[in-house]
């Protein structure tokens, strides 16, 4: 057996050793809680940088729908431009088509009254000839 200070000495040079681990622990701290400043870091730069990937991605397909509406819009007012112009085109040629079927009608009726006199007329000439009258009713 070991008498006095040699039986609580293990081995020689425990303190160094002890010292060392020491140190290699601390190193050890300070390396583990720089890997986890610059994780967080890392983790926190990865969400803002998708964060502002979903705001602009929001933001783009905001426009997209604006002027996707936008697009709707004016296809509707010249749509809604185009109908009025094609009933108005349609009106006009509807009161021509009006105009000149009266035109047609108006001188198909002049020139029915026209044949009628005529015939009115030539009726009563050939009525009169026949019964002799021609020359007193002439006179």
């Amino acid at each position: 057996m070991l008498e006095g200070n040699a039986a609580c000495v293990p081995w020689p040079n425990w303190e160094r050793n002890v010292k060392r681990s020491e140190s290699q622990w601390e190193r050890h701290v300070k390396n583990a809680e720089f890997r986890w400043e610059r994780l967080v870091k890392t983790a926190e730069s990865r969400w803002e940088r998708r964060l502002k990937n979903v705001e602009s991605q929001w933001e783009r397909h905001v426009k997209n729908v604006e002027s996707r509406w936008e697009r709707h819009l004016k296809n509707a007012e010249s749509q809604w431009e185009r109908r009025v112009k094609n009933a108005e085109s349609q009106w006009e040629r509807h009161v021509k088509s009006a105009e000149s079927l009266w035109e047609r009608h108006v001188k198909n009726a002049e020139s029915k009254w026209e044949r009628l006199v005529k015939r009115a007329e030539s009726h009563w000439e050939g009525h009169l000839k026949s019964r002799g009258c021609w020359a007193v009713c002439i006179e």
